[in-house]
């Protein structure tokens, strides 16, 4: 292994401890670290007695803007905080009452931050900022005292689900409250009760102020001053526009709250109260949203209301200590991600309604693997899966109820009674339960972000073997006893094919957390191209199994080889007798399988031809053998019975390149990467059900990337294969697509 470019053995750390007020001794690293990062093959290490692992594993953490704790720099500390902050002063900072307008701002303010915290930053950072949220009984005015409460409650609830939940790590979400008060005195329902009151007066004031005859700008908001209880005279002042922008607002915290609450307080025969007010508290929320969206430009802007927010209110709590990045608090992003994780927590339930088990678990694929869930959203999966999926198996909603109804649905030819015969097998429900086991902890890994889902992915596929193995054994039995046919025993099909789609999941979120060096790319991309091989193959006999499917498509074909030239075809169609040119009738997991076949392969003939210029590295074997680097990023998807991995003979002979000329690499990338696209459109015009909103955007994310890379591939191939050919690009660089993870090609401009 060549010489590290720089040696950190001489360096030492007592300049850097030393006193922080010496600016000059300070040096810029960055050049140097540059330079040696510049001089490091594949596979080589920078090595130094100062920097370990740990250290290395902490220096990651400042890449990220909730775990690096110094990109906002140093905070305040406790003894510089202003008096005018102290609580026994806040009184006095105002000795007048709040427009309609300062309020409206306040409102707006204080929504933005408590949606920061929601997404996962601290309470410190966030909703504290507000001075009264610290003591919201300083208060005078009614309706702001009530919208503080509120807020605090729901930020409590929050907090509580989330920490019950356990599905988020620190840089998902800062479970710390750091002791500040969250008006535990309030029940919730007084606080609905105080929301109930405080709408009644806004509807009763507002029609008093569109009944009144419009006698000036004077008399027009004194019409009904006198009727308003203490602390509701900010109300009596404001003009229709304004009163109706405080009435969506609190409407909006009151949904937010019956959304919310009950994340705490669930339980298996209701897992998220799915009735009542929190059933229909998605509508009126989204509803109010769009209010509130459209009446921003009411309240006073941020730089106006420093009289009650400030960093400097969380001094005392947050100490001397360098703080994490906080995002600016922009009202109008909070209304989208207010609408965002509404929209989540209103698909969440909807997954308990999946007719079969295909269907269930492509709802947990396309809200988890396919979207971006909050926080929140993520803890309330975590509770649908714990309360309707684990706690009772005799419930239809358990997911061996699913496991078994999918049998049913494989097996119709068998007949009722013959499916509960093979039910009541020993054999056959022991490998039910052992396959609706492994699929229970699945959808809870579902729940976890993208890197700790990768570890326990990989985890549940060491163990997923044995529910192969389970599940084979049963066949074997059934098959010796002749009690269902060769063709018709189609659940070990159906085990090895979802086989496929966790070992394809596993080794796609390398690509999101971009884990992968370009030379391992190459191996990962084939790979992926053998296991979508098999499983294309897997489901295709699964879909042939449906006869009303494999007739549909038998009559498209007819139709589509007869054609509008041949004799009397404009009279059938007419007549109905021929099906116009269409979709296929396979299933959009199939059509996915056999896009992602041609897709992974296309890529890896392309990185296979830049290997073969010289353009990327190889992995040269020196610090680790071509074996062990094998072994060690396949070892999960070796303990399984199908697919058959691939061997390691395989893998050699794939590396082998020497025999191909890199303009035949780059034609035959080009011919896969332009078939990617057939299945891929027939997906989108699938005319059997309608393809979800989160399949279709990733289906055309995988259109988008196999067309950059097909003609990038055409590119490549035109210089390579001119006389005399062109030089290779001196530099290339990958980008992964945001909606499928698919790496794409850049080349030099």
């Amino acid at each position: 292994m060549a010489e590290p470019a720089l040696s950190l053995e001489g360096l030492s750390l007592e300049p850097l401890l030393g006193d922080g007020e010496a600016e000059g001794d300070w040096v810029d690293l960055l050049p140097a670290l540059a330079q040696a990062a510049q001089g490091l093959g594949v596979s080589e290490l920078l090595q130094g007695s100062l920097f370990s692992l740990g250290e290395a594993m902490s220096a990651l953490e400042m890449m990220h803007p909730q775990m690096d704790s110094g990109m906002e720099g140093n905070s305040p500390t406790a003894a510089s905080v202003p008096e005018a902050w102290n609580l026994d002063e806040l009184r006095p900072r105002w000795p007048r009452a709040l427009s309609a307008r300062e309020t409206l701002g306040c409102l707006d303010e204080l929504f933005a931050l408590l949606l920061l915290f929601l997404r996962g930053h601290s309470l410190a950072q966030t909703v504290f900022q507000c001075a009264w949220a610290h003591a919201p009984d300083v208060l005078g005015c009614s309706l702001l005292h009530l919208y503080v409460v509120g807020t605090l409650r729901i930020a409590d609830a929050a907090h509580v689900a989330v920490v019950r939940g356990n599905v988020c790590e620190e840089e998902d979400f800062s479970a710390s409250t750091s002791g500040l008060p969250l008006a535990l005195e309030v029940s919730d329902a007084e606080l609905l009760e105080g929301f109930a009151v405080a709408e009644a007066l806004l509807a009763a004031q507002l029609a008093r102020v569109a009944a009144a005859p419009p006698q000036g700008a004077a008399a027009a908001p004194a019409a009904g001053l006198g009727d308003l209880p203490a602390g509701w005279e900010m109300v009596g002042e404001a003009s229709a526009a304004e009163l109706g922008a405080l009435q969506c607002r609190l409407r909006l915290l009151r949904a937010l709250f019956a959304l919310i609450s009950p994340l705490r307080k669930h339980t298996p025969a209701r897992p998220l109260a799915l009735s009542g007010e929190p059933a229909a508290a998605h509508e009126v929320a989204l509803a109010e949203l769009a209010r509130v969206l459209a009446s921003l430009g009411y309240g006073s802007p941020p730089e106006e209301l420093g009289f009650s927010f400030s960093k400097a209110c969380t001094a005392h709590v947050r100490g001397s200590a360098p703080q994490r990045l906080l995002p600016p608090v922009e009202r109008g992003e909070a209304c989208a991600a207010c609408a965002e994780l509404v929209t989540q927590l209103q698909c969440v339930p909807r997954l308990l309604d999946a007719p079969n088990l295909d269907e269930l678990l492509l709802g947990y694929q396309n809200l988890c693997a396919r979207t971006t869930l909050q926080p929140l959203a993520r803890t309330a999966l975590r509770i649908v899966v714990l309360c309707a999926h684990e706690a009772d198996r005799t419930s239809p909603k358990a997911l061996s109820s699913y496991v078994k109804g999918s049998l049913r649905l494989m097996h119709q030819a068998l007949g009722a009674e013959q499916i509960a015969k093979l039910l009541a097998r020993k054999d056959v429900s022991a490998a039910v339960d052992r396959m609706a086991h492994g699929l229970l902890i699945h959808l809870q890994i579902y729940c976890h972000n993208d890197a700790r889902r990768r570890r326990k992915l990989g985890k549940l596929l060491l163990d997923w073997g044995a529910v192969q193995l389970e599940v084979e054994e049963a066949d074997a039995v059934l098959l010796r006893e002749e009690a269902v046919g060769a063709e018709q025993w189609l659940l070990s099909a159906w085990i090895s094919a979802h086989s496929t789609l966790m070992m394809a999941e596993q080794l796609r979120l390398g690509f999101r957390l971009q884990l992968y060096h370009p030379s391992e790319l190459h191996s990962v991309l084939w790979y992926l191209h053998n296991l979508f091989a098999f499983g294309a193959n897997l489901y295709g006999m699964l879909d042939r199994s449906n006869a009303a499917a494999a007739e549909h498509e038998s009559r498209e074909a007819a139709a589509r080889a007869a054609g509008p030239r041949s004799k009397g075809w404009a009279k059938r169609k007419q007549h109905g007798e021929v099906l116009p040119a269409g979709p296929s009738a396979r299933t959009p997991t199939l059509l996915l399988y056999e896009a992602q076949r041609e897709l992974a392969h296309g890529i890896h003939l392309l990185l296979s031809g830049l290997i073969r210029e010289g353009v990327l590295a190889v992995a040269d074997g020196e610090f680790i053998s071509l074996r062990e680097r094998f072994e060690r990023r396949f070892v999960h998807l070796h303990n399984l019975l199908q697919p058959q991995p691939p061997s390691f003979e395989r893998y050699s002979l794939m590396l082998q390149l020497e025999p191909h000329a890199p303009a035949t690499l780059y034609t035959a990338a080009a011919n896969r990467l332009k078939a990617a696209r057939v299945p891929l459109d027939a997906a989108l015009k699938w005319a059997h059900c309608a393809v979800s909103a989160e399949l279709a955007k990733e289906v055309r994310a995988m259109l988008k990337v196999s067309v950059q890379n097909g003609v990038a591939a055409m590119q490549l191939q035109l210089r390579s294969g001119a006389t005399p050919p062109g030089p290779p690009p001196a530099r290339v660089t990958w980008q992964f697509a945001p909606d499928c993870d698919y790496p794409v090609l850049v080349l030099p401009s």
